[in-house]
């Protein structure tokens, strides 16, 4: 037998038989049901919707082992890494978050520089996690915000964003880490529509987290994860914190309910009917 056949696979080939005959293995979520470990997914909205605050504030929760919006996280490691902001007001939305939920931040770090060329090579950003590494602190869940401040070429072309998220999975895949972008809806052109690359992200996406305005301080999130059914809830932007807003039902769930009692409405005037 030749030295390559000898070798550890690379590839888990599995077969039908063992898929029926042996438990599915239990996923490894970071948040319950929406976001398991080694995955990547994104926050997105448009301009001033508190993509930022609320994941500044999941990036804690997570740190913490602490709910986020009623779910569960595993505790973990967590960089952010900031673009957007100074440093000085990035650490004055920390201060201010942890006021408000006094979480334990022993596991929350996070980083302010000016950008990165992802699309391009990941040198920088391979320095950053094997510090982190170093010092003693590997990074379980990495955190890039914003999406277009770490493409150094026109965010609005298929290949650039194609070569932005083959170099993330690589890292993925090399580092073990669980990834969360915050993504600017349409600001590759800038207006209501997104760019060619934005569908590209999107597909690439194992879930996102998509916030929309609602009347006044409510916010629909709609959660959507390649593992769980689609979800959305409602909850009321109160500064520096996300809450959810019991009571209130989504959008989108009053339409399913709006269309739902209609069909029961239907059926029972039916069955009236046909009692007659």
């Amino acid at each position: 037998m030749s030295d390559n056949l000898k070798k550890e696979p690379k590839y888990k080939i599995q077969s039908g038989l063992e898929a029926i005959t042996s438990d599915v293995p239990e996923i490894d979520y970071i948040i319950e049901q929406k976001l398991r470990r080694q995955a990547k997914y994104s926050v997105i909205a448009k301009w001033k919707a508190g993509k930022s605050f609320l994941t500044i504030q999941m990036g804690m929760a997570i740190a913490a082992g602490a709910e986020f919006l009623g779910f569960k996280t595993t505790m973990a490691n967590v960089l952010y890494i900031n673009f957007e902001i100074s440093e000085e007001m990035f650490q004055l939305r920390v201060q201010d978050m942890h006021h408000e939920l006094g979480y334990d931040l022993s596991r929350f770090k996070y980083l302010t520089i000016t950008d990165l060329s992802l699309d391009v090579h990941t040198q920088e950003l391979d320095e950053i996690l094997t510090q982190s590494i170093a010092e003693g602190f590997p990074i379980e869940v990495l955190v890039i915000d914003p999406r277009w401040k770490a493409v150094k070429r026109d965010s609005n072309q298929d290949e650039v964003i194609n070569a932005f998220a083959v170099n993330l999975d690589k890292l993925i895949a090399r580092y073990k880490i669980t990834l969360i972008i915050v993504h600017h809806e349409g600001v590759a052109t800038r207006s209501d529509k997104a760019g060619k690359g934005s569908t590209v992200f999107e597909a690439w996406l194992d879930g996102w987290i998509r916030i929309s305005p609602m009347q006044g301080h409510l916010r629909e999130i709609d959660i959507w994860s390649r593992d769980s059914e689609r979800e959305s809830i409602v909850a009321e932007f109160d500064y520096p914190i996300h809450k959810v807003a019991p009571g209130i039902m989504s959008e989108k769930k009053a339409k399913t309910e709006k269309v739902k009692s209609s069909i029961l409405e239907f059926l029972q005037d039916g069955n009236k009917q046909e009692a007659v």
